[in-house]
């Protein structure tokens, strides 16, 4: 297996922090190289943790196309995986100028990816979106994103879930201490100060106003809490005179741009996020590390490691009000700011760690590619047609679709089938399989043209009591079914 990443290189965000640690993580399993269309930080600290990495980029889109397709067919790689809208773009080509599979990690929900911008909307966004639909597989950040995924009508059946890492078995390299941070930043910090701290690009889907609102409220209760935001961003100046304006120099600090945003997660007393939107931000992942209490909006994929009151605290985005109670609330209790950082890191390293993001990544490779070798030896794009009285609310019948579903992964494995449902979109939701309408017979019939078998759930279907008309549906199923040459199956 050899896998190469696609990148577009100007991402020193979560994409960046996801990517690097991932691919120097697979290199001791696969073959896995990674082209950058831009040189920079990206390209500079892949090549400095060893990585192997081309820069790619000249100033022609067809030219950088052919010199990817060019690298495939010279080093062998089976599998493309791309990163970001210019990587999506460039991964669509390839994939029909080499017929090889395509996957893509989606860091961010796309259609907030330019919000800030509406000629990128209207460009990067669309073109984004666009090549989303063409490629063949995807990967979210968490099951919110997923599920975010299937609203959208992606189809779930080709949607996985690899939640961000980070490297809990290696120590930290480097002893971090405030005196350090305060003389660098030329930030006036005293150690009976609690220190509230983000790291986050500054733009608008980050809602940094939210912090700061939030901080005039509690500066107010408690001038002792001092706010640190690194991170550089279009929003910045406005941020800068917002806390200005509000009386917060004293306060609200800016420290720009962090190379290592460990040294600001190492120093502070309580890790803060503040999105509106995020798949699973890592600055939770590395304040967590440090074993620092935690606020964050509940989005993405926070909830699955944030229990709020137990392990953090959790709130609704743009809620200032309640982000300053949990701010006061642990700033005055040093022993729970305690508790809840042991209690966060304990979770974080069991369920969240490098080690773990790479298994899970490399079992959605094998994956990948035994479907796409399933397919193209077969035909068939799924294993079963699955038909009964499914996505009436029928608590019965939900329980023998699950019941299916369970059975024929307990013995196939990895199972694709399609789920004829009154409600197609629960059914996707609820099982992440792909469903249709159980009355589009021109759905139905492609359905069962890229299928192998056709299945019958619900042993009582057919019977004495059922209507004349379900018998003619179920029964003109079968037959269908066996007309276009499927083995049918009664589960019972």
């Amino acid at each position: 297996m050899k896998v190469l990443h696609l990148i577009g290189g100007g991402d020193i965000g979560g994409a960046k922090t996801h990517v690097l640690p991932l691919v120097k993580e697979l290199s001791h399993n696969i073959g896995v190289k990674i082209v950058s269309f831009r040189p920079g930080i990206f390209a500079d600290d892949a090549k400095s943790m060893g990585i192997d990495i081309v820069v790619v980029k000249t100033g022609n889109i067809f030219k950088d196309i052919k010199a990817v397709v060019n690298i495939v067919k010279e080093e062998g790689f089976t599998l493309i995986h791309s990163h970001g809208a210019k990587a999506n773009m460039i991964a669509i080509a390839v994939k029909f100028l080499t017929k090889l599979p395509t996957v893509t990690t989606v860091h961010s929900d796309y259609r907030l990816d330019y919000m800030h911008s509406l000629p990128k909307q209207l460009t990067f966004g669309l073109i984004n979106a666009v090549a989303l639909r063409l490629i063949d597989f995807h990967i979210g950040i968490s099951n919110n994103f997923k599920k975010m995924l299937i609203r959208r009508k992606f189809n779930p059946t080709n949607i996985f879930t690899v939640y961000n890492g980070v490297d809990f078995k290696s120590p930290v390299s480097k002893t971090y201490s405030r005196e350090e941070f305060s003389r660098k930043y030329n930030i006036n910090l005293q150690d009976s100060d609690i220190i509230v701290g983000i790291a986050a690009r500054l733009y608008p889907v980050k809602s940094i106003s939210t912090l700061i609102d939030a901080a005039c409220l509690v500066v107010k209760e408690n001038p002792n809490i001092k706010f640190i935001i690194g991170g550089e961003g279009e929003e910045k100046k406005m941020l800068e005179n917002k806390a200005r304006s509000l009386g917060l120099d004293s306060n609200v600090f800016f420290t720009g741009w962090l190379n290592d945003p460990y040294e600001l997660m190492a120093i502070v007393d309580i890790s803060v996020l503040t999105s509106i939107s995020e798949s699973f931000a890592y600055s939770i992942l590395e304040g967590a590390r440090f074993k620092k209490a935690t606020i964050s909006t509940c989005v993405g994929g926070i909830p699955d490691l944030i229990e709020s009151g137990e392990n953090g605290y959790l709130f609704n985005p743009g809620d200032h009000n309640k982000l300053a109670d949990h701010i006061l609330e642990l700033a005055g209790n040093p022993e729970k700011r305690k508790t809840m950082g042991e209690r966060i890191y304990q979770k974080a390293r069991d369920m969240f760690s490098l080690q773990k993001m790479c298994e899970t990544q490399l079992n959605i490779y094998e994956t990948i590619l035994n479907r796409y070798d399933f397919t193209r030896k077969t035909g068939s794009k799924y294993d079963a047609v699955i038909a009964g009285y499914y996505g009436f609310r029928n608590i019965g019948d939900e329980a023998l679709l699950e019941a299916i579903m369970q059975d024929l992964k307990k013995y196939a494995g990895d199972v694709k089938a399609v789920v004829l449902s009154n409600n197609p979109m629960e059914t996707r939701l609820l099982y992440s399989t792909y469903s249709i309408n159980r009355l589009d017979l021109f759905k139905i019939v492609k359905a069962m043209k890229l299928s192998r078998m056709f299945m019958y759930g619900g042993g009582t279907l057919i019977q004495e009591n059922t209507s004349t008309r379900s018998l003619i549906y179920y029964l003109g199923m079968m037959w269908m079914a066996k007309k276009i040459g499927l083995k049918v199956m009664l589960y019972a």
